[in-house]
Protein backbone atom coordinates (compact mmCIF):
# COMPACT_ATOMS: atom_id res chain seq x y z
CA UNK A 1 0.00 0.00 0.00
CA UNK A 2 2.66 2.25 1.02
CA UNK A 3 4.60 1.47 -2.41
CA UNK A 4 1.40 2.39 -4.16
CA UNK A 5 0.71 5.31 -2.46
CA UNK A 6 4.43 6.55 -3.39
CA UNK A 7 4.41 5.32 -6.96
CA UNK A 8 0.71 7.60 -7.25
CA UNK A 9 2.64 10.58 -5.61
CA UNK A 10 5.51 10.41 -8.17
CA UNK A 11 3.08 10.37 -11.01
CA UNK A 12 1.31 13.37 -9.96
CA UNK A 13 4.58 15.13 -9.05
CA UNK A 14 5.50 14.36 -12.86
CA UNK A 15 2.62 15.94 -14.17
CA UNK A 16 2.72 19.16 -11.95
CA UNK A 17 6.11 19.11 -12.90
CA UNK A 18 7.77 16.91 -15.66
CA UNK A 19 11.32 18.55 -16.15
CA UNK A 20 12.28 17.63 -12.85
CA UNK A 21 14.62 14.67 -12.27
CA UNK A 22 13.44 13.18 -8.79
CA UNK A 23 10.39 12.01 -9.39
CA UNK A 24 11.82 9.70 -12.24
CA UNK A 25 14.53 8.57 -9.80
CA UNK A 26 12.04 7.43 -6.96
CA UNK A 27 9.61 6.14 -9.72
CA UNK A 28 12.66 3.98 -11.11
CA UNK A 29 13.83 2.81 -7.43
CA UNK A 30 9.91 1.29 -7.02
CA UNK A 31 10.09 -0.35 -10.47
CA UNK A 32 13.48 -1.95 -9.22
CA UNK A 33 12.45 -3.35 -5.98
CA UNK A 34 9.29 -4.39 -7.46
CA UNK A 35 11.75 -6.36 -10.49
CA UNK A 36 10.41 -4.50 -13.40
CA UNK A 37 13.49 -3.76 -14.71
CA UNK A 38 12.73 -2.20 -17.97
CA UNK A 39 10.68 0.42 -16.39
CA UNK A 40 13.15 1.11 -14.08
CA UNK A 41 15.96 2.06 -16.50
CA UNK A 42 13.25 4.14 -18.81
CA UNK A 43 12.71 6.12 -15.39
CA UNK A 44 16.42 6.18 -14.71
CA UNK A 45 17.11 7.45 -18.23
CA UNK A 46 14.36 9.86 -17.89
CA UNK A 47 15.80 11.26 -15.03
CA UNK A 48 19.53 11.58 -16.59
CA UNK A 49 17.56 13.07 -19.46
CA UNK A 50 16.46 15.89 -17.58
CA UNK A 51 19.77 16.29 -15.16
CA UNK A 52 22.96 14.50 -16.60
CA UNK A 53 24.30 15.34 -13.39
CA UNK A 54 21.99 13.65 -11.29
CA UNK A 55 23.76 11.37 -9.02
CA UNK A 56 21.40 8.97 -7.39
CA UNK A 57 19.73 8.41 -10.72
CA UNK A 58 23.33 7.48 -12.07
CA UNK A 59 24.53 5.66 -9.24
CA UNK A 60 20.99 3.44 -9.46
CA UNK A 61 21.64 2.51 -13.24
CA UNK A 62 24.48 0.97 -12.43
CA UNK A 63 22.80 -0.84 -9.52
CA UNK A 64 20.45 -1.97 -11.89
CA UNK A 65 22.72 -3.03 -14.86
CA UNK A 66 24.72 -5.10 -11.98
CA UNK A 67 21.27 -6.50 -11.19
CA UNK A 68 20.45 -7.77 -14.29
CA UNK A 69 23.66 -8.91 -15.70
CA UNK A 70 24.53 -6.01 -17.77
CA UNK A 71 28.13 -6.04 -16.57
CA UNK A 72 29.64 -4.27 -19.45
CA UNK A 73 26.84 -1.17 -19.42
CA UNK A 74 27.66 -1.41 -15.73
CA UNK A 75 31.22 -0.56 -16.34
CA UNK A 76 30.81 2.17 -18.67
CA UNK A 77 28.18 3.87 -17.09
CA UNK A 78 30.37 3.86 -13.75
CA UNK A 79 32.95 5.26 -15.57
CA UNK A 80 31.26 8.10 -16.45
CA UNK A 81 30.25 8.77 -12.79
CA UNK A 82 33.33 8.21 -11.14
CA UNK A 83 34.56 10.14 -13.91
CA UNK A 84 32.83 13.24 -12.86
CA UNK A 85 32.52 12.27 -9.07
CA UNK A 86 35.50 10.49 -8.01
CA UNK A 87 34.72 11.27 -4.18
CA UNK A 88 31.58 10.31 -3.92
CA UNK A 89 31.32 7.08 -1.70
CA UNK A 90 28.58 5.95 -3.15
CA UNK A 91 29.65 6.24 -6.75
CA UNK A 92 33.13 4.66 -5.61
CA UNK A 93 31.35 1.68 -4.18
CA UNK A 94 29.19 1.55 -7.74
CA UNK A 95 32.47 1.62 -9.81
CA UNK A 96 34.04 -1.16 -7.69
CA UNK A 97 31.35 -3.54 -8.17
CA UNK A 98 31.28 -2.92 -11.91
CA UNK A 99 34.70 -3.34 -12.05
CA UNK A 100 34.74 -6.94 -9.60
CA UNK A 101 32.09 -8.02 -11.96
CA UNK A 102 33.78 -7.73 -15.27
CA UNK A 103 36.71 -9.39 -14.25
CA UNK A 104 39.02 -6.56 -12.48
CA UNK A 105 39.15 -8.06 -8.86
CA UNK A 106 42.43 -6.11 -8.05
CA UNK A 107 41.17 -2.59 -9.24
CA UNK A 108 37.93 -3.19 -7.59
CA UNK A 109 39.54 -3.98 -4.21
CA UNK A 110 41.71 -1.23 -3.98
CA UNK A 111 39.02 1.36 -4.88
CA UNK A 112 37.17 -0.86 -1.71
CA UNK A 113 39.89 -0.06 0.50
CA UNK A 114 40.16 3.11 -0.04
CA UNK A 115 36.14 3.67 0.45
CA UNK A 116 36.08 1.64 3.63
CA UNK A 117 39.41 3.29 5.22
CA UNK A 118 37.47 6.81 4.84
CA UNK A 119 33.54 5.65 4.71
CA UNK A 120 33.54 2.17 7.04
CA UNK A 121 29.97 1.60 6.15
CA UNK A 122 28.49 -1.89 6.56
CA UNK A 123 27.76 -2.68 3.03
CA UNK A 124 30.81 -1.24 1.58
CA UNK A 125 33.04 -3.59 4.09
CA UNK A 126 30.56 -6.38 3.05
CA UNK A 127 31.47 -6.14 -0.97
CA UNK A 128 35.09 -5.43 0.88
CA UNK A 129 34.97 -8.84 2.07
CA UNK A 130 33.00 -10.66 -1.10
CA UNK A 131 36.02 -9.46 -2.90
CA UNK A 132 38.31 -10.91 -0.84
CA UNK A 133 36.67 -13.62 -0.90
CA UNK A 134 36.50 -13.67 -5.09
CA UNK A 135 40.28 -12.85 -4.96
CA UNK A 136 40.88 -16.10 -2.80
CA UNK A 137 41.91 -14.11 0.50
CA UNK A 138 39.71 -15.94 2.27
CA UNK A 139 41.42 -14.87 5.75
CA UNK A 140 41.01 -11.65 5.19
CA UNK A 141 37.11 -11.74 3.84
CA UNK A 142 36.52 -13.46 7.20
CA UNK A 143 38.11 -10.88 9.21
CA UNK A 144 36.03 -8.49 8.01
CA UNK A 145 32.73 -10.07 8.45
CA UNK A 146 34.14 -11.07 12.05
CA UNK A 147 34.92 -7.68 13.13
CA UNK A 148 31.77 -6.51 11.58
CA UNK A 149 29.23 -9.13 12.20
CA UNK A 150 29.85 -7.81 16.29
CA UNK A 151 28.44 -4.36 15.45
CA UNK A 152 26.14 -5.55 12.48
CA UNK A 153 24.89 -9.11 13.84
CA UNK A 154 21.54 -7.52 12.93
CA UNK A 155 21.97 -7.15 9.34
CA UNK A 156 20.99 -9.95 7.37
CA UNK A 157 23.60 -9.87 4.88
CA UNK A 158 26.42 -9.93 7.64
CA UNK A 159 24.15 -12.82 9.51
CA UNK A 160 24.51 -15.03 5.88
CA UNK A 161 28.30 -14.12 5.75
CA UNK A 162 29.15 -14.98 8.83
CA UNK A 163 27.39 -18.14 8.70
CA UNK A 164 29.51 -19.30 6.12
CA UNK A 165 32.57 -19.24 8.30
CA UNK A 166 33.93 -22.62 9.49
CA UNK A 167 33.33 -22.64 13.33
CA UNK A 168 31.81 -19.77 14.00
CA UNK A 169 29.08 -19.43 16.43
CA UNK A 170 26.77 -16.74 17.77
CA UNK A 171 27.08 -15.58 20.76
CA UNK A 172 24.28 -15.36 23.24
CA UNK A 173 23.13 -11.50 22.28
CA UNK A 174 23.45 -13.03 18.75
CA UNK A 175 21.43 -16.28 19.18
CA UNK A 176 18.49 -14.86 21.06
CA UNK A 177 18.30 -12.07 18.76
CA UNK A 178 17.81 -14.45 15.99
CA UNK A 179 15.46 -17.19 17.84
CA UNK A 180 13.08 -14.21 18.49
CA UNK A 181 12.87 -13.15 14.98
CA UNK A 182 12.27 -16.99 13.90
Amino acid sequence: KRKENAYNLFQRAIKISPNRCEAYNNLGNIHLENMNYPLAEKCFDASITRNGLYLPALNNLVALYLKIGNKKQALLTSERVITSNPTNPITQNQYAKALIANNQLKKGITVLESLCKNHPIPDFLLNLSIAYRELGETEKANDIIKNEFKKNYTLENFFHAFAKIKGEKLNPKQEKYYVDII
